[in-house]
């Protein structure tokens, strides 16, 4: 198991810990970390808006994350996801499948990987640190484009992001390993805290990284942090840590606001849909 230190004061020490892969958990343990006080997690059955666009990311190598559909042919996810779970080495993108709309073994679309791309920073095999977590991201692009109506990513300002503090006005969507086979929305969430605000041993941490009190468990890495309700949703965040601290943690949209631009781009790098198998 990988962990991850912040020290948010002086005298206050916590940990993360990035959960890419389903395990099993004891019926009579009281609460998955990432659970902040009660669990105000929901279930929500797939079949309308955003949640047709919600899926999970299924690896051949097994275990899941959470993925959103954020255009055509792009899922955002965590990077940690698309890790091996013994060798924690990258795995093939055609070994990595997207079902759209998961619901108890059926879906309403699967769609195979063909390439992705993670944060810059973000190195796997060493294990989480304070100087790969805000490049915890994924866009994993797909072999064909899928027909349904993807969830924007409208990164926050800085001054929107200050605004936000201690409010509680976002939720979060993802399969998490204790309820794997429909979402679970938290909702009435907020941020607790961001990186800009936070002491560690090194100096401030990255201000795309974000602290919030979303519930959140092992299999929900990769999950969009929404703002926004009805038809005005929108992904501003990407859930990427669970602790027992308190607060999750998640990768600002700021941070892979200009990849998914450059991905979305007709030409903007998109590999064209490969040829069927011989």
């Amino acid at each position: 198991m990988r962990t991850l230190r912040f020290l948010l004061l002086p005298l206050l020490a916590a940990m993360l810990t990035p959960w890419p892969a389903l395990s099993q958990t004891a019926p009579q343990r009281p609460a998955l970390p990432g659970i902040i006080g009660a669990d105000d997690r929901r279930p929500f059955e797939p079949d309308v808006w955003p949640y047709t666009a919600i899926g999970r990311v299924n690896r051949e190598a097994g275990g899941f994350c959470t993925g959103t559909l954020v255009a055509p042919r792009l899922v955002l996810t965590a990077a940690h996801c698309l890790l091996h779970p013994r060798t924690r080495l990258f795995v093939p993108a055609h070994t990595l499948h997207f079902v759209a709309g998961y619901r108890r073994g059926e879906f309403a679309v699967h769609a195979r990987g063909v390439s992705y791309e993670v944060g810059p920073g973000y190195r796997p095999g060493r294990g989480a640190s304070l100087a790969t977590v805000t490049h915890d991201w994924a866009l994993l692009v797909l072999d064909a484009p899928v027909a349904l109506r993807p969830v924007p990513v409208r990164p926050l300002s800085p001054a929107a992001v200050e605004a936000a503090l201690g409010r509680h006005t976002l939720s979060r969507i993802g399969y998490g390993q204790d309820r794997a086979h429909l979402p679970m929305r938290a909702a009435g969430c907020g941020l607790t805290g961001i990186g800009s605000g936070i002491a560690t041993a090194q100096g401030r941490a990255d201000p795309d990284l974000w602290l919030h009190d979303c519930d959140a468990v092992p299999g929900d890495s990769g999950s969009a942090i929404l703002s926004g309700s009805g038809d005005d949703l929108a992904v501003v965040a990407v859930q990427v840590a669970v602790t027992n601290a308190g607060y999750n943690a998640a990768v600002s949209a700021a941070a892979f606001a200009q990849a998914l631009a450059r991905l979305s781009d007709a030409g903007g790098g998109l590999p064209p849909p490969p040829a069927a198998p011989r």
